[in-house]
């Protein structure tokens, strides 16, 4: 028998209200009197078959009561059915009352998934409390061979929470799917959707459903309201934090958060647009997102609807009519997105917008992979903000790691130059990379004779480029028996280094990592003899 069941006043039919009772998961609804009275499983205290009559006693206030319901043809089934909802309602009662470790709490949905009464809506709410209760923000249902495995992310790491029994898969993803208001019978597409998760908390769902050779692939994420009003709550370095605030004001362009899931790039993208709003300097300040996920006082935000054919793209064309100061999108995934917005800094617009990518590096070789435009690229991109989380094995809080990068373009060889405050480690040389390293003003002024041995080595590299002093700069390196030879190598070299620094035109004015500005050394830390590396796309 399945559920609801309903009983006629004069025998039984199914989905029929003439009277009589109707037996639910959690209650009986009694029919038959003038106003619809509905009856708890906690309300009842005992249940008597006699012959075709089920005998109630059912609490009241005062004492308790006791009714009588006729039953229709096989009265032992439905009252065999009625204990054994209400053995499994007492068994939720005590589910929900208890605190489980992950991999306890996923071995229930195999318990839950023999149930009667709603096995996969209590199924989906034993996961959904499971991501909730971990602070995950994300849960992923992987379908294999013979079980389905559920993993969470907490903090930006993936922790495995344990498998169940793929028999109960297509039921959980029809219930998830019924949530989020997709198609619950179409199983061989991809389909996304949303609903409120939790009541009162203002925790959203995002769903994505992805068919695969063993069933749907289920990603679940937990979009919660943002608690962080400022770049100050985000934990940050101080020193970052002017360094990103400086790049913000420096003038338009498009400036890129980028980062691996889980590591704050939108969290970080609202504190910074909560700062615009509240600046002295008056800004029209408006964003486009997929949806909004959480609301800023001050700004007009706007929330992108794909089935009414208008993509991020398309919307942003639009949005430019507008004339805006300052831009944020949601996220930057495709080509033609990744063109209108840097044109859009070109056009004299400070554009914000989140990109996944692991690096700085990473980021500018990702948008070279979508078939953008050098020039276009290293014109329109300006300044690149780099998040991860620094977490351990201890259960703490993880540290926020930030690197902020400006963006210069060299426009004699097409170079893309990074520059601003960031460890060496975080663009390591791969094998294979030609790089060209420029020397910083400190470094020049150094007066020990160490130091004038590398100015002799960076002449020559110099002097090599430059087409002149080769001679010069192949004795200075080789380091030649003469004394007198190699110091004429070096001042040859050095006059070569000069008119080549000369020649190189003026970086663009209003950028806030000039070539005097903060350089990393070669360990990672600042210093006198520090230098200053870019690489070619």
């Amino acid at each position: 028998m399945s559920l609801p069941l309903e009983v006629g006043s004069s025998g039984w039919n199914w989905w029929k209200g003439a009277g009589g009772f109707r037996l639910e998961a959690e209650s009986i609804l009694l029919q038959n009197e003038k106003i619809p009275r509905k009856l708890s499983f906690n309300e009842i205290v005992f249940a008597e078959l006699q012959k075709r009559q089920l005998l109630l006693t059912i609490r009241s206030n005062p004492g308790e009561e006791k009714l009588s319901l006729t039953l229709p043809p096989a009265p032992e089934k439905v009252f065999n059915l009625l204990q054994r909802l209400r053995a499994e309602y007492k068994r939720w009662q005590e589910i929900s009352a208890q605190r489980m470790s992950p991999t306890e709490t996923i071995h229930l949905i195999d318990e839950i998934g023999e149930w009667v009464g709603k096995p996969w809506v209590r199924s989906v709410e034993v996961l959904m409390n499971l991501a909730f209760v971990s602070g995950a923000t994300d849960l992923h249902l992987e379908p294999l061979s013979n079980k389905t495995r559920v993993t969470l992310r907490i903090r930006g790491a993936l922790n495995d929470a344990g498998t169940f029994n793929m028999t109960r898969h297509s039921g959980i993803i029809a219930r998830l799917k019924h949530l989020a208001g997709c198609h619950s019978h179409l199983t061989g597409i991809p389909q996304e959707g949303a609903w409120n998760a939790s009541d009162g908390k203002g925790i959203e769902a995002r769903l994505a459903i992805f068919p695969s050779l063993d069933g749907e692939r289920a990603a679940i994420r937990l979009v919660r309201p943002l608690q962080f009003p400022d770049l100050a709550s985000l934990r940050w370095n101080p020193a970052k934090i002017m360094a990103w605030r400086e790049l913000i004001g420096a003038g338009p362009g498009l400036i890129l958060i980028t980062g691996p899931v889980g590591s704050g790039k939108t969290t970080a993208l609202y504190a910074t647009l909560a700062e615009l709003a509240r600046s002295e300097k008056a800004s029209r300040v408006v964003t486009l997102e997929d949806p909004v996920e959480g609301k800023v006082p001050g700004i007009c935000q706007a929330s992108l609807d794909p089935r009414a054919g208008m993509g991020l793209a398309d919307s942003f064309k639009f949005l430019l009519r507008q004339d805006p100061d300052v831009m944020a999108l949601g996220e930057v995934r495709d080509p033609a997105c990744l063109r209108e917005v840097l044109q859009a800094g070109l056009a004299g617009h400070l554009v914000l917008a989140t990109f996944h990518a692991a690096s700085p590096r990473g980021a500018i070789d990702r948008m070279r992979q979508m078939g953008v435009d050098r020039d276009l690229l290293a014109s329109g991109l300006r300044g690149i903000a780099s998040l991860r989380l620094n977490g351990d094995e201890s259960g703490s809080e993880p540290e926020p790691v930030v690197e902020i990068a400006a963006v210069e373009h060299e426009m004699k060889n097409g170079t893309i130059e990074l520059s601003g405050i960031f460890p060496k480690s975080i663009f390591p040389e791969p094998a294979g990379t030609e790089t060209a390293c420029t020397k910083s003003p400190e470094a020049e002024s150094a007066g020990s004779e160490s130091a004038g041995s590398e100015r002799a080595g960076a002449g020559s590299a110099s002097a090599e480029l430059a087409g002149a002093g080769s001679a010069s700069a192949e004795q200075a390196g080789a380091g030649s028996a003469s004394a007198v030879s190699a110091s004429a190598g070096s001042a040859g070299a050095e006059q070569a280094g000069e008119e080549t620094r000369s020649k190189r035109p003026r970086k663009r004015s209003g950028t806030p990592f000039s070539r005097s500005g903060v350089a990393f050394s070669r360990a990672g830390g600042n210093s006198a003899g520090a230098k200053r590396c870019k690489f070619s796309g």
